[in-house]
């Protein structure tokens, strides 16, 4: 029952994540193409449409996709507190926050379909599908930081704590 729990909890936050695109592109452009639910493999999975954001300035469409992570804190602040100030709410609290804490990480990886690539692209100005050597170099960076914060992530979501603690 908990693990049922524990994954209708994270959804919740994954929609949490979408609405705030979904907000940020409503206030940036004036619509929005709505969020739209779907399956990766097996997994249900959630996606906003911000196709109107093209009509911005890259300044604009960087918080469109900072919003998700933003909004996803909005469920993770929550539960980081009651796992820190009342420990004894549970596993399911415990399991919620480590699966939050996962899930905002990886989603501003700068990774291609990213948030944290498209906040990358519009802000530095890099083109990641650029095939320029440098752009290549700065991809190969990106990729070997998102291994490490993967390393990272999963070091504490199954052993507790990370090696950088």
């Amino acid at each position: 029952m908990a693990a049922f729990a524990a994954v209708g909890g994270f959804y919740v936050s994954l929609f949490f994540h979408e609405l705030g695109h979904a907000a940020a592109c409503l206030l940036r452009t004036g619509t929005v193409g709505g969020i739209r639910l779907g399956m990766i493999g097996i997994l249900p999975s959630m996606a906003t449409d911000v196709t109107s954001s093209a009509l911005v300035s890259p300044k604009e469409r960087f918080w469109i996709s900072a919003a998700g992570p933003i909004f996803h804190g909005v469920v993770f602040v929550p539960l980081l507190v009651l796992l820190i100030f009342a420990p004894a709410t549970g596993h399911l609290v415990m399991v919620l926050t480590i699966s939050n804490t996962l899930a905002i990480a990886l989603s501003v990886i700068p990774s291609r379909g990213n948030d944290g690539f498209w906040m990358l692209k519009n802000i530095a100005g890099y083109d990641l599908r650029d095939n320029s050597s440098s752009a290549r170099l700065t991809y190969t960076v990106l990729k070997s930081l998102r291994v490490l914060i993967i390393g990272i992530a999963l070091c504490i979501l199954y052993f507790g704590s990370g090696p950088l603690m």
